[in-house]
C-alpha cells in the first residue's frame, strides 16, 4: 500500500527537521572570565562512534602581562566527579586572543561539562567555573 503525503506537510517536516539540525549543529553556548581574561564559544556532542564533547570558541585577555587559559572538565552526570576528563588549552599570554579548540571521550551518553579559565598551570587559580550540559 502506498500512502500519499500532502506537499504541504512534506514541506513541513523538511522544514522542522533543517531547524532541529541547525540548532543542534551550533552547540550550547559557554562563557567564564577570570581577573582580565574571557572566554566563549559554544559546545557538541557527538556520538557516532563513541561519546564525544567538542568546545570551540576564543580566550581572550585584555590587559597585563599574564598567562590564562581555558580548562575543560568533563564528568558523567550520575557519578560526578567520577569518571572525569580535564583537558585545556593552550595559553595565551599578555594582551591578545587565542582560538580554543577543546574535545574529550566521555564514556557516557550523559554528560555535564565545566569550564573555567585559569591563571596557573594546576588549575588552582582560578575563576568561577560555568557548567553547562552539550546538545
Amino acid at each position: 500500500m502506498i500512502t500519499k503525503i500532502a506537499p504541504a506537510v512534506l514541506a513541513l517536516t523538511v522544514i522542522a527537521a533543517g531547524t532541529a539540525q541547525a540548532a543542534t549543529a551550533a552547540g550550547t553556548p559557554w562563557s567564564v572570565n577570570y581577573q582580565q581574561a574571557s572566554a566563549s564559544g559554544a559546545i557538541t556532542s557527538d556520538h557516532a562512534q563513541f561519546p564525544q564533547v567538542k568546545a570551540t570558541g576564543t580566550l581572550t585577555v585584555t590587559g597585563g602581562s599574564g598567562c590564562y587559559h581555558v580548562t575543560m572538565v568533563s564528568y558523567k552526570v550520575p557519578d560526578k566527579p567520577v569518571h572525569t576528563q580535564r583537558t585545556k588549552s593552550g595559553p595565551q599570554c599578555g594582551k591578545g586572543s587565542l582560538p580554543v579548540s577543546l574535545s574529550a571521550v566521555t564514556n557516557a551518553f550523559f554528560t555535564e561539562v565545566m569550564f573555567k579559565v585559569c591563571a596557573d598551570d594546576n588549575d588552582t587559580v582560578c575563576g568561577p567555573a560555568t557548567t553547562v550540559t552539550p546538545n
